[in-house]
């Protein structure tokens, strides 16, 4: 059987062939193991780069239960020679098994791809970024695939292929560029990449990277939080139902995120972003997909210059620490930032021109602002220090010095 990318078909240039030898429970080890010399020498001779294994139906079924890893990579098993039905039979024994027991499996899946995440960065916001471990990379798709087969997560399939299709052109040309297995896309090699892929210059390819590692981590993001709603024990009173906790006037809680009310109207309310905003992130919520692409198509500048309390509830949103950055990316996701600074486009998926920046400029923005969050009682007007954090780039991109183009602009 292939597995993994080889299962799925999505192999690049310069990937591994994962295979499988499976053989019925009870049959001779020693014909087995001669049969694997058989196939794996040739490939071995032939200079193809193999990742094989060797399993009875019991041990491959055994081996998915115990490693979640291997349990994603086998539930793309596809048959490749011997007997077709055997690994039909096995296929479907380990797709019963996964969808019977995936919801006991889902802490450990949550708590693993969280410290990946942590790891490996974002992909839309990396300054080298691995297309396949970071957020927003082939393996969150991976995480997303096994989700979805376990029947209990719902995810769009159609948009989720078609991104991945667009990840995997990507990682394609940069394999073919640097003629090696190799997932990170070194600031080198961008300018052959574009090359390859069709692309005018390396900001068109960065643009490209950016957006489709968004949409991918924007999906893998809504998921790991239905996942953590699967996961929130029932109220000791009875079954869990759909109540929302009024917060503030068209705005509740609901599920561990903020979402808008019946009576939200924002057309006719300028400032209801920026309040779910600040209730969101104020609380350590996150802020529903739903309601951040209900203000993204609704919401209206705000009068200028801005009223008060506007600039206040601006404050208090981007001074609420860690959980500004989901909120954040939510609302810019769906252009509701657009809406607020215009400014912001020309800072969007910016590439910083020293080497020591982790991020791109927009992210950088938004990572300072968390950084000083801790510091706010140690200055008499918090207001401009978390102000200065939010705007100290925003003349990048332009002609000049930064500093001075950006002045009149904050």
């Amino acid at each position: 059987m292939a597995v993994g990318g080889y299962g799925r078909g999505e192999l690049s240039p310069h990937s591994d062939l994962d295979v499988v030898l499976v053989a019925r429970d009870n049959y001779d080890v020693g014909v087995l193991t001669e049969l694997a010399k058989r196939l794996w020498y040739p490939l071995w001779d032939a200079k193809v780069s193999l990742d094989h294994a060797m399993r009875t139906e019991s041990e491959l079924r055994q081996v998915a239960a115990d490693d979640l890893r291997v349990a994603f990579g086998l539930l793309d098993a596809r048959h490749v020679a011997g007997d077709a039905s055997l690994t039909m039979s096995s296929r479907t024994q380990l797709m019963a098994d996964w969808r019977q027991g995936a919801k006991k499996r889902l802490p450990g899946m949550a708590k693993m791809t969280r410290e990946r995440w942590a790891r490996f960065g974002d992909l839309a916001h990396s300054t080298t970024p691995d297309l396949k471990e970071a957020h927003g990379g082939l393996r969150d798709v991976t995480d997303m695939r096994a989700l979805l087969a376990s029947w209990l997560v719902d995810i769009p399939s159609a948009e989720l292929n078609r991104l991945t299709g667009d990840l995997l052109e990507i990682r394609d040309a940069l394999q073919e560029t640097t003629g090696r297995h190799s997932d990170r896309l070194v600031a080198d090699y961008g300018a052959e990449v574009a090359q390859r892929l069709g692309l005018p210059d390396v900001q068109a390819l960065r643009s490209r990277v950016v957006s489709t590692g968004r949409a991918i981590a924007h999906l893998a993001s809504v998921s790991l939080r239905d996942v953590d709603w699967l996961l929130t024990p029932p109220r000791a009173s009875g079954p869990r139902r759909p109540l929302l906790e009024s917060i503030t006037p068209g705005i509740a809680a609901h599920r561990g995120q903020v979402v808008l009310s019946e009576r939200a109207a924002p057309q006719q309310d300028p400032q209801l972003a920026l309040r779910a905003a600040a209730a969101a992130a104020s609380r350590g919520l996150v802020l529903a997909d739903s309601a951040a692409a209900r203000l993204g198509r609704e919401s209206l500048p705000l009068p200028e210059p801005w009223p008060q309390d506007a600039r206040e509830l601006l404050v208090r949103f981007i001074g609420s620490g860690p959980p500004l950055i989901d909120v954040w990316e939510s609302l810019d996701q769906y252009g509701v930032v657009d809406v607020w600074l215009p400014e912001w486009r020309q800072v969007r998926h910016l590439a910083p021109q020293s080497a020591v920046h982790r991020f791109t400029v927009d992210r950088h923005l938004v990572q300072t602002c968390v950084e000083v969050a801790s510091a706010l009682s140690q200055v008499r007007r918090p207001d401009l220090l978390l102000l200065a954090a939010l705007l100290h780039d925003i003349g990048k991109g332009k002609p000049g010095d930064h500093s001075e183009v950006g002045t009149p602009i904050a």
